[in-house]
C-alpha cells in the first residue's frame, strides 16, 4: 500500500533502491536482475540435479531445504536467478527454527531475493513456525520472492510478527513480486499489522490456481481516526490469499477461514484479499469467510476490502514501476459466502468495502458475474455488493444478503468517501476535521530529532535498517537518513546551497521557540528559559497546503511570524510525533523547496513521549524511506 506520509516528505527522491521495482513482474528487464549464479558446487547444498528446467536442483531435507535458504540469503547465488528448483520429498518443520527465504538485503541488485523457480512438485512443507517480535519485511516459508512458487502444499503453519513497523506477512510468501500458482494453505494461524495474508502478505505479481483452507488470519493493532481521517499505518489489509495487494493479478483462487482484527478501527479486511488495488483483473474467485472486527474499521469486504484502477494507466509508474491496462479494474465470475460483523465499521460491502482514493480520484471496478450471500452487521450504511462504487458498476450480478437481520434490497451503500491517508481530506468538511485535528494536539511538545538521534537509540537505528537495507548497509543508511533532517540552512540560503546538489532538512523550532503547547484552539510557545514567546488562539481556514498540511490563522492582529500555522494530520496517538510549520506568508508556507521557509519543517515530539514512542517513530520513520 502507498502511503502519502508527510514523515517521507523529503526522501522520495533519495532511496539507493526499492522493494518494489527491478524484478520479476515488475516492469524490469532481465538486465536489471544479477547474472545467473556461477559455477559454484550445488552438490553439498541439494540432493541432485543441475538446476535446469529438465534437470532442476532437488531438495528432499530439511538441511537442504535451510541451505539452499542461505544461499539466497547471503546473496552468494544471486538469488538462483534462472535456476529451476524441485521438492522432491515432504517436509515435516516441527522444532525447525526457521528464516524466510529471500531478504531485503541487496534492495538495489537484488541478489538476496528468490529469482528462480520453485516447483513443490505437489509436495507438502508442514508444521512450518516462526515469530518475530521485531521490525520485519517479509515472513513466510519466502520473505521476499521475485521467482516463482508453484505446485506446493502446505499444513498447519504459524506465523507471527507483532512489531508494530512490520510488513508483509504471509504463510507461504512475505512479500511477492513474481508468480505463485497451484499453491495450497491448510490450516494456518497468520498475525501481522500491515499486509497480512494466508498465502501471500504483500502482493504485486500474478497469482493463480491458489487455495486457503481452514485459514486464520489476525490483524492486529490500533488505528485513531477521530478526527474523522482514515489513515493507516498499521492494523492495515488482511486477507485469506493475499494481504495486500498493490498491482498483478489474481484468477481461479479459493479460501475458506476468518480474517479477525483485533484492535481498534482496520483498514482494508476481506475474504480474499485486504487490497486488490491497481490489479487489472479479479477473477473466478471463491470465498467462504467469516469477518470480525469488534472495534469499528474500514473498507472491508466478503472478497476484498479495497479494489480498482486509476483512470490514469501510469499513474504508478513512476513511484510503483507498473501501467495498469484495464480501467475500471475487472472483477468478473466470483462468488462470496459472507459473515461480517463489524460494529461501527463504514465502507462495507458482501463483495467489495471500496474504492480507493488515489492521485485525485477513486478507483473503480466494473463487476460483472457475481454472486455473493451471508450476512453484514453492525456496520454503517453497507451495501450487499459493495460500501461504496463512485465511477464503478455492476452488472449481472445477484445477492442474498442479510443486513442487521434484513433481506437486503440496495446493493451498493452510501458511504462518503473514504481516503488513503490522512493528508487528503473530504473537501465536504475540511473544516470540521481541521478543527478536530488541532484539538486532538492537545500537549507540550520539545523537537524531535535531538531525542530520536541521541546516543541510546543508535542502536534501534541500526536494528531498523539492518531489518530493511541489510546489515552491511545499516550504518550508511541511518547515517544518511539522519544528515537528511539535521540541516542547518532555510530559505533563499538554502535554495542557493543546494543548486549544486545534496540537501537537508532543518526541523528545528524557530524564532527562538523551544517547547510549544497545543490547547484546544490556543497555540503557545516558550523559549528555553520557559519565558512565553507568543500566545494566541487560531482557526481553520478551509485550506490545505500541496502536502494535505491543514491551515490555520491567528485570530490576533500583529502575529508576526506566528500568523498562520500549517499542521501535518498527524498526531502522538498515529504516528508517536507531529510535523508543522508556521510563518507570516501563508503562500510561501506552501512551498518547500523554494521562498523564505524552504527546506524547513519543524517536527515534534511529547514532552511526556515514552521509550516506545522514539523507537516507534524511528521504526515509522525506517520503513517509509527504506522499504517503498
Amino acid at each position: 500500500m502507498k502511503h502519502s506520509k508527510i514523515f517521507s516528505l523529503m526522501f522520495s527522491a533519495l532511496l539507493c533502491g526499492s522493494l518494489l521495482t527491478g524484478c520479476g513482474n515488475t516492469g524490469s528487464t532481465q538486465n536489471d536482475l544479477p547474472e545467473t549464479p556461477a559455477n559454484v558446487s550445488q552438490e553439498a547444498v541439494f540432493a541432485g540435479g543441475t538446476g535446469t528446467e529438465t534437470d532442476p536442483y532437488q531438495i528432499e531435507t530439511i538441511a537442504q531445504l535451510e541451505a539452499f535458504r542461505d544461499g539466497v540469503n547471503d546473496g552468494s547465488q544471486n538469488g538462483y536467478t534462472g535456476a529451476f528448483i524441485q521438492l522432491g520429498a515432504d517436509l515435516d518443520m516441527e522444532g525447525a527454527v526457521w528464516t524466510p527465504i529471500g531478504t531485503m538485503e541487496d534492495m538495489e541488485g537484488h541478489s538476496t531475493m528468490f529469482l528462480g523457480v520453485f516447483d513443490g512438485d505437489g509436495h507438502t512443507v508442514s508444521n512450518l513456525s516462526y515469530t518475530s517480535e521485531g521490525p520485519t519485511v517479509g515472513a513466510g516459508l519466502f520473505g521476499i520472492s521475485c521467482g516463482t512458487v508453484k505446485n506446493l502444499n502446505m499444513e498447519n503453519v504459524t506465523v507471527t510478527v507483532t512489531d508494530k513497523a512490520s510488513m508483509a506477512i504471509g504463510g507461504v510468501i512475505g512479500y511477492n513480486m513474481g508468480s505463485i500458482d497451484h499453491v495450497t494453505l491448510k490450516g494456518a494461524d497468520i498475525t501481522g499489522n500491515n499486509c497480512t495474508g494466508g498465502i501471500v502478505g504483500g502482493n504485486k505479481g500474478a497469482v493463480t490456481n491458489c487455495r486457503s483452507e481452514d485459514v486464520e488470519v489476525t490483524v492486529i493493532g490500533d488505528n485513531d481516526f477521530s478526527a474523522g481521517l482514515v489513515q493507516a499505518d498499521i492494523a492495515e489489509c488482511g486477507g485469506l490469499i493475499i494481504g495486500g495487494g498493490f498491482g498483478g493479478t489474481i484468477d481461479r483462487c479459493t479460501a475458506s477461514g476468518t480474517v479477525r482484527a483485533e484492535g481498534n478501527e482496520p483498514v482494508g479486511l476481506g475474504g480474499i484479499g485486504g487490497c486488490l488495488e491497481m490489479m487489472d483483473s479479479i477473477t473466478n474467485c471463491s470465498a467462504t469467510v467469516t469477518i470480525e472486527s469488534a472495534k469499528g474499521g474500514h473498507a472491508i469486504g466478503g472478497l476484498c476490502g479495497y479494489a480498482g484502477t486509476h483512470s490514469d494507466p501510469d499513474v504508478c509508474l513512476e513511484e510503483e514501476g507498473f501501467s495498469t491496462m484495464n480501467y475500471p479494474s475487472v472483477i468478473d465470475n466470483c462468488s462470496v459466502q459472507v459473515t461480517i460483523n463489524a460494529p461501527g465499521a463504514t465502507h462495507v460491502g458482501g463483495l467489495v468495502g471500496t474504492g480507493l482514493y488515489y492521485f485525485g480520484e477513486e478507483t473503480a471496478f466494473a463487476i460483472t458475474n457475481c454472486h455473493v450471500e451471508g450476512s453484514i452487521d453492525g456496520t454503517v450504511t453497507p451495501g450487499a455488493i459493495a460500501g461504496r462504487a463512485e465511477g464503478s458498476s455492476f452488472s449481472s450480478c445477484d445477492f442474498a444478503v442479510q443486513i442487521d437481520g434484513s433481506l437486503a434490497e440496495n446493493a451498493i451503500g452510501t458511504t462518503v468517501c473514504m481516503y488513503e491517508s490522512a493528508d487528503q481530506y473530504d473537501t465536504s468538511d475540511n473544516q470540521a476535521a481541521a478543527e478536530q485535528l488541532l484539538y486532538d494536539l492537545k500537549g507540550t511538545y520539545q523537537e524531535l530529532w535531538p531525542v530520536i538521534l541521541s546516543d541510546e537509540y543508535d542502536q534501534v537505528w541500526l536494528d531498523n535498517c539492518a531489518t530493511l537495507v541489510g546489515e552491511g548497509n545499516a550504518e550508511a543508511a541511518a547515517d544518511m537518513l539522519a544528515s537528511m533532517v539535521t540541516g542547518a540552512l532555510t530559505g533563499e540560503d538554502a535554495v542557493t546551497a543546494y543548486k549544486e546538489g545534496g540537501m537537508a532538512y532543518c526541523c528545528e523550532f524557530l524564532q527562538g521557540v523551544e517547547q510549544f503547547t497545543f490547547d484546544g484552539n490556543t497555540i503557545s510557545g516558550t523559549d528555553e528559559s520557559g519565558n512565553e514567546v507568543f500566545r494566541h488562539t487560531y482557526h481553520a481556514i478551509g485550506e490545505e497546503d500541496p502536502r494535505g498540511f491543514a491551515i490555520f490563522e491567528s485570530d490576533d492582529t500583529n502575529s508576526g511570524e506566528f500568523t498562520y500555522f500549517a499542521l501535518a494530520p498527524d498526531t502522538m496517538d498515529t504516528t508517536w510525533h507531529i510535523e508543522f510549520r508556521y510563518g507570516s506568508d501563508m503562500d510561501a508556507l506552501n512551498l518547500y523547496d523554494a521562498g523564505k521557509y524552504a527546506y524547513w519543517l519543524a517536527s515534534g515530539i511529547s514532552v511526556d513521549y515514552t521509550d516506545q514512542d522514539a523507537k516507534n517513530s524511528i521504526g515509522l520513520f525506517c520503513t517509509e524511506n527504506l522499504s517503498e
